[in-house]
């Protein structure tokens, strides 16, 4: 079906207060620690309530270790996921390899980096050996919806007018028309994910032409006063001795005064906005929540070390993608010319028993 056909569903079982994440691209750590918060008792005092449903913005699948594991605690724990492109993308590689003779115009799969097709290609293979009798995950991935709305706060993965591929970056502040034609779309809000980037812009349709568009993204707060920070949320999961320390965010509705947001959340498990901390989020009638909760970011690496998937998957993972830059214009990113991170990296995959193949010019570094 072609993005321009699909329509918005409404899906009666999202109440709110809800949970919302996104891209948790195979990353079962950060996805179940973001959980832990979402559950905890100590959240549940700063919102005013439970989350009583959780919605996932697609691409449980893709880049990580830890894809049946994934898409499973998904299934189980969030009341409705969406359609990715990496999802997407997932079908056709399944098609491709059960249809050669299938030519596509445009293919999803064609249009990611060779990492990330390594990783999709590994994963094909990986959720084909889980499945279970009666139940393909290319079918579970085939059927998910790919935009609902909430409460006149519309969900979807990459924007209301292409669900699936829009980007919608922060540059777009500098692109005015191509946002008024997305917010045409938007009743009050729209929570996005794909650009694993947590992003805010506002949009006053009082204001036509001069409008000016607000927006803030990784550790920025936007002006005008309307997100405000709360005390960091200290909660004790069962698995931990120590506390975890959590930030929280709101963006309150009674502050809009009639603008139109277009908020992400942030990536759960492949940020890249330079903050390595799982991200979700919560809506609740009076607000909006931006969630950030630390978790074992070189436990994912370790897990994306030993099934041989590329070593730059786990780096990125790390300070959430800041040196995922080609060094003076040359081959190599900033991780591989980094002796300080590879020789910190090295430690940490020996700490867990993880083989780890140092790139050559790191070869004779002590570890």
């Amino acid at each position: 079906m072609d993005e321009k056909d699909i329509g918005t569903k409404v899906i009666p079982v999202l109440t709110l207060p809800m949970g919302v994440g996104g891209d948790s691209h195979s990353n079962i750590r950060a996805l179940q620690r973001l959980l832990q918060l979402l559950d905890s008792p100590e959240l549940c005092d700063v919102i005013d309530g439970q989350p009583v449903s959780k919605a996932h913005l697609g691409d449980s699948s893709g880049y990580g270790a830890s894809p049946v594991e994934t898409t499973n605690t998904v299934r189980k724990r969030f009341k409705v996921d969406l359609t990715g492109n990496h999802d997407k993308a997932f079908v056709e590689l399944t098609e491709d390899h059960l249809l050669p003779q299938l030519k596509r115009e445009d293919p999803l799969f064609g249009a990611f980096n060779d990492k990330a097709q390594e990783a999709l290609e590994w994963q094909l293979h990986v959720y084909q050996r889980a499945e279970m009798r009666g139940f393909t995950y290319y079918d579970y991935f085939r059927e998910l919806p790919r935009m609902v709305e909430v409460n006149g706060t519309l969900l979807v993965h990459g924007s209301p007018r292409k669900p699936i591929t829009e980007y919608i970056r922060p540059n777009y502040v500098t692109m005015p028309d191509i946002l008024r034609k997305i917010f045409e779309q938007v009743p009050k809000a729209v929570a996005v994910a794909h650009t694993h980037f947590s992003m805010l812009i506002l949009y006053d349709p009082k204001k036509g032409s001069n409008n000016r568009f607000y927006w803030a993204w990784g550790p920025e707060v936007v002006s005008e006063g309307v997100l405000e920070e709360l005390p960091d949320v200290v909660f004790s999961p069962d698995d931990l001795s120590e506390p975890i320390h959590a930030n929280v965010r709101v963006l309150a509705k009674s502050k809009l005064n009639g603008y139109k947001a277009v908020i992400n959340f942030g990536s759960i498990g492949q940020p890249r906005d330079n903050c390595p901390l799982a991200k979700g989020g919560i809506i609740t009638q009076e607000g909006y929540f931006f969630l950030r909760v630390p978790y074992d970011t070189y436990g994912a690496a370790a897990d994306i070390i030993r099934v041989g998937l590329p070593p730059i998957l786990g780096w990125r993972l790390i300070d959430g993608d800041e040196r995922n830059k080609k060094a003076n214009g040359g081959v190599r990113t900033l991780y591989e010319t980094d002796d300080a991170f590879q020789k910190r990296f090295a430690q940490e995959m020996a700490t867990r028993g993880v083989d780890y193949p140092l790139p050559q010019q790191y070869s004779s570094i002590k570890i």
